[in-house]
């Protein structure tokens, strides 16, 4: 094997994927297999598990493994990142696009799924990042998403990138025995500042 086909598999690899788009706190890269070794264990903790689904169950190697699979394959109609802390350059969660309506509307999903990376804007920055995203390079005009009314961590990091609510189905979210809110939020192309993905193209005026 020649220095060029060994460097190319080394940048090939896992831990040097480039950045797809950087923030200040995070950056967003595309997904390899290897992710799901580290998503495995953060997703058995029912905290986060209890934030994000009604499902409501740890999930095993095996079933990370098989949505990291589906994951790759990039469907028509949904994109998915990685996000990872830019300090330590570490996979800390994951942030996607689905239902993608080319030059209309699509939602978001994301999820930081390291706690100590919780309270810190991580989530903020890669949902801003993940919109911008879509909105440029994907011609969106609307993006939404939804969240249980009883994660007010979630309402206050949508509030942050600057979503709106826009309605909720009142009552249809049941955890031990109480009623919640399901919440719906979003936002439209021109409450958003893409000037960081034109920085990404800068020999289109």
């Amino acid at each position: 094997m020649g220095n060029s086909a060994r460097k190319y598999k080394r940048a090939s690899s896992a831990e040097h994927r480039p950045y797809v788009i950087k923030g200040k706190l995070v950056g967003l890269k595309t997904l390899h297999k290897d992710d799901a070794t580290v998503a495995t264990p953060l997703f058995q903790n029912m905290e986060l598990i209890t934030y994000l689904s009604t499902r409501r169950r740890p999930e095993t190697v095996e079933s990370e493994a098989a949505f990291f699979e589906r994951a790759l394959k990039q469907e028509e109609g949904e994109l998915q990142f990685g996000i990872f802390e830019l300090k330590s350059d570490r996979w800390i969660g994951g942030v996607s696009l689905r239902d993608i309506q080319p030059n209309n509307h699509a939602t978001l999903g994301v999820a930081i799924a390291d706690p100590k990376c919780w309270n810190k804007g991580y989530g903020t920055e890669a949902v801003r990042l993940m919109v911008e995203f879509g909105m440029f390079f994907l011609n969106l005009h609307n993006v939404r998403l939804g969240y249980f009314g009883y994660n007010a961590r979630a309402r206050r990091a949508y509030e942050k990138a600057g979503f709106k609510e826009v309605g909720r189905f009142r009552g249809t979210i049941l955890l031990a025995g109480k009623r919640y809110d399901d919440i719906w939020m979003d936002i439209t192309r021109d409450e958003v500042d893409l000037s960081r993905m034109w920085a990404m193209v800068p020999m289109i005026k």
